[in-house]
């Protein structure tokens, strides 16, 4: 609940906000204009607005309108129990890669509209115009959304391109390694595609018309990543690999899973980790890709470009109990780089199992331009434990185990 302008009190329902006398605002969408200009087009096949390019669908699997009135009908009564099948299923990891956001996922329990979905994904793959490809770096994504007028699916290829220092020098994390999928400026501006259930029509977006381009993420203009939620209220993620078939992954307030059940993404991440943990989490498994494409991590023995750095770079830790470890670092003063994080990972699994951030000028004095930080972390008896510093200039460094 929320005050506005001090005189209504107003809680979100469906669609709109509800005020305490029964009257409904209605809840507009950064995209409607662009749906509703894609849904006039219904019928007409010669319609064509500017913004958009018409994607055949395979005639492979006919659509259902019995089978998709009872899905859209579940997915608008935010009925999930009878969309999904009972029981969860692990979809594949890539190495330190997971794809989905959560460890559980489901399949769907019609699979009329879980074939026909199937089937949308590889209509994207087999036009030429769109150069996609159905794969873990490419094409594996969707959003099925929900808004007033209708319910519909945002796909997004392009996802994780290889690293290019001139051409896409963005680093985007453990799914992106191994990519063989070279960054195509051209491409990028169409590399969202939409269908609308209400037309059953597909269209590739072009991010750079004037109708379009206000939906895009202003920091990931480059790759021109479309907001899912200007489309409406996103009900459920959409995974699609062709080995490993379709899984649905339920936002969490739609999820019939408790946040538990639901696990976090496996990205080296853990669940004793606070929220603000995880953001640090983030931000040097980033550090960490970036000294992966390099060839690895530093350490003592081998610290690569940066030989005659290890004295103010290499953590130590030590166990003061079974439970608790201390990890420290001795840094220089004098130098304008300073140690960034300090976090203890479990070696045969990769997670980190605690991290703490440090600012400049944190940490004990010890003379000579020396500063000593340190942390200590709760670890599980018996764990094999790595230390870790990242620097803000010389990247990152792992201690020896213990």
């Amino acid at each position: 609940v929320w005050m506005y302008g001090c005189l209504h009190l107003l809680v979100l329902s469906k669609h709109c906000l509800m005020t305490q006398t029964g009257n409904c605002m209605k809840l507009e969408y950064k995209a409607d204009g662009v749906v509703q200009q894609l849904l006039d087009c219904k019928g007409d096949e010669d319609c064509v607005p500017p913004f958009a390019i018409r994607v055949p669908i395979n005639d492979d699997v006919r659509y259902d309108e019995d089978s998709f009135e009872d899905f859209l009908e579940d997915v608008s009564a935010n009925n999930f129990a009878s969309i999904l099948k009972p029981d969860t299923v692990s979809y594949p990891k890539f190495h330190h890669c997971q794809l989905t956001r959560h460890e559980n996922v489901y399949r769907l329990e019609n699979e009329h509209v879980s074939g026909y979905l199937e089937n949308l994904f590889r209509s994207i793959e087999s036009n030429s115009l769109a150069k996609v490809q159905l794969s873990r770096f490419d094409l594996f994504h969707a959003f099925l959304f929900e808004n007033e007028v209708t319910v519909g699916v945002l796909f997004r290829a392009l996802d994780f391109p290889t690293y290019d220092r001139d051409n896409f020098p963005y680093f985007r994390g453990f799914c992106q390694l191994d990519s063989d999928v070279p960054f195509d400026p051209s491409r990028a501006p169409f590399r969202h595609f939409l269908w609308l259930s209400d037309s059953n029509s597909l269209w590739m977006l072009d991010a750079r018309h004037e109708q379009v381009a206000p939906l895009v993420i202003e920091e990931w203009i480059p790759n021109y990543t479309i907001f899912e939620e200007f489309f409406g209220e996103v009900v459920s993620n959409i995974y699609f690999l062709k080995d490993h078939g379709l899984v649905v992954e339920p936002y969490p307030y739609h999820s019939p899973l408790s946040a538990d059940q639901l696990g976090l993404q496996a990205l080296g991440r853990n669940s004793n980790l606070s929220a603000e943990e995880l953001v640090w989490s983030e931000e040097v498994l980033q550090l960490e890709i970036l000294d992966q494409s390099k060839g690895g991590f530093h350490s003592a023995t081998n610290a690569k470009e940066w030989e005659g750095k290890q004295a103010f770079h290499i953590p130590y830790a030590r166990r003061e109990d079974e439970n608790i470890v201390t990890v420290t670092v001795t840094t220089n003063t004098n130098e304008n780089h300073a140690i960034s994080y300090l976090y203890v990972k479990n070696v045969n699994s990769g997670s980190i199992l605690g991290i703490k951030k440090f600012e400049k000028g944190d940490g004990v004095e010890a003379g000579e331009g020396k500063r000593i930080i340190s942390a200590q972390f709760f670890v599980t008896e018996g764990d094999l434990v790595a230390p870790y510093a990242a620097c803000d200039e010389h990247g990152v460094w792992v201690g020896e185990w213990l």
